[in-house]
């Protein structure tokens, strides 16, 4: 078997290293000494990664059997030169592997301000070039103001933590990064994407907000009719007024609280391989006259064969919610169809009205606590805003998925995917 081209040209360097050492000036010996090591290296780590790991240490030990005396540096041979190469080198490739699988981006920077190292992530997240390289300054990069502001304050020094976004909505971006000054100069700069954590903080925002108002509006109608009672006699015009908002206000607790214990995880389920017709009869059975009093009619297309995986009283509850709010939002004299189709393992159960239907805008959000297209015409048929949440928990609870979607020509329909058999363990 012929020896590999690489190999012949290594032989033809050891020749020419040979002749310089013993016949030209030290130094020169010294640099061809240096220049044929860092061929060895490269040859030797491109002949090992080629070859599967079990054989790894029997090639090197040929490639060590084959290197000359002469390429021996001070006191330490050629096999102690080459395995010290190798470790190097593995150390840092290990190194570069763990820096590239972290979440963050990670760069370090000198005090002039070049960067001496980055991982992938520091690439994708701050939108780097790689046609930059390692030497670049990290004054070109063209980073926001209040980073590079942090960036001149840590080589200065000072830790600092600054947080940017960039793009507008709805991709606006949020990033935070973290400077730390090292003590013999430079920095190492942390980056991290923080976009979900700002959304989270969104939605907390906005709960307080919305619980506080919905509190408050039948808090003040109770608080003003008692005070009208107070002062005279009204011969019980304010009474139903105030039993109307205490059974919302009752309500809103109810779905706070339910809300909750779904989330805790303290609502345990049985879930069971339930025929869901007997389901949706019972529930279009108790919606019945609210229908009746819109003159609506309520379909059930579901074939009596359809089963899924569910707890028969929290699917009660969800199709309750789903259908109650078709029967709500519809016109007067429409249809209300309730029907299934079977999608792989799975079914999915819809809900479709010719309602004035719902935007994509806020499809995406409508399952959010206290969420409403409308806000207005939800509080006057009596929503509390936690229903489609509480869905929404429910369904994941039970292995499932929820959604809306626009219905044609005009209308919604809102799904609900169940598996249909019970996993194996």
């Amino acid at each position: 078997m012929r020896p590999p081209k690489s190999w012949i040209a290594l032989c033809v360097g050891l020749v020419l290293q040979t002749v310089v050492v013993q016949t030209a000036d030290p130094i020169w010996g010294w640099v061809a000494t240096s220049i044929l090591v860092i061929g060895v290296f490269f040859l030797a780590r491109r002949e090992i990664r080629t070859k599967p790991e079990s054989i790894r240490n029997e090639t090197i030990d040929q490639i060590i059997e084959r290197l000359p005396p002469s390429l021996s540096i001070g006191t330490q041979s050629p096999s102690d030169v080459l395995q010290r190469v190798l470790q190097v080198w593995e150390e840092f490739e290990t190194m570069n592997l763990i820096l590239d699988r972290i979440l963050e981006g990670v760069l370090l920077i000198s005090n002039e301000g070049e960067i001496l190292l980055q991982n992938q992530r520091a690439f994708t997240l701050l939108e780097i070039d790689t046609a930059f390289g390692l030497t670049t300054n990290v004054e070109s990069l063209q980073l926001h103001k209040k980073a590079m502001k942090a960036i001149r304050k840590t080589l200065e020094g000072t830790e600092t933590e600054v947080t940017w976004y960039r793009r507008q909505k709805p991709t606006r971006q949020y990033l935070e990064m973290v400077g730390l000054p090292l003590d013999n100069g430079g920095a190492i700069l942390v980056v991290r994407d923080i976009t979900t954590i700002r959304q989270l903080e969104r939605v907390r925002r906005d709960f307080i907000a919305n619980i506080s108002h919905e509190l408050r509006t039948p808090i003040t109608t109770i608080l003003m009719n008692t005070e009208a009672l107070l002062d005279g006699p009204t011969e019980g015009m304010f009474i139903p007024s105030i039993h109307r908002n205490a059974e919302r206000l009752s309500l809103l607790v109810n779905g706070l609280l339910d809300l909750s214990r779904i989330e805790a995880g303290e609502m345990e389920l049985s879930l069971q391989r339930l025929r869901l017709l007997p389901i949706v009869e019972r529930v279009c059975d108790t919606l019945q006259t609210l229908a009746n009093n819109k003159k609506q009619s309520l379909q059930i297309d579901i074939p009596i064969d359809t089963f899924a995986v569910v707890d028969a009283q929290a699917m009660e509850q969800v199709l309750t919610n789903l259908v109650s709010n078709a029967i709500k939002y519809a016109p007067p004299k429409s249809l209300i169809v309730i029907r299934t189709r079977l999608i792989n393992q799975d079914v999915m159960i819809e809900v479709e009205d010719n309602g004035q239907g719902i935007a994509p805008k806020h499809q995406q959000r409508l399952f959010e606590r206290f969420y409403r297209v409308d806000k207005g015409r939800s509080r006057e048929e009596g929503g509390t805003g936690l229903g489609l949440s509480i869905v929404r928990h429910l369904v994941e609870v039970m292995n499932g998925d929820v959604g809306v979607r626009s219905a044609e020509p005009k209308g919604s329909i809102f799904w609900v995917r169940i598996p249909r058999f019970v996993e194996s363990a």
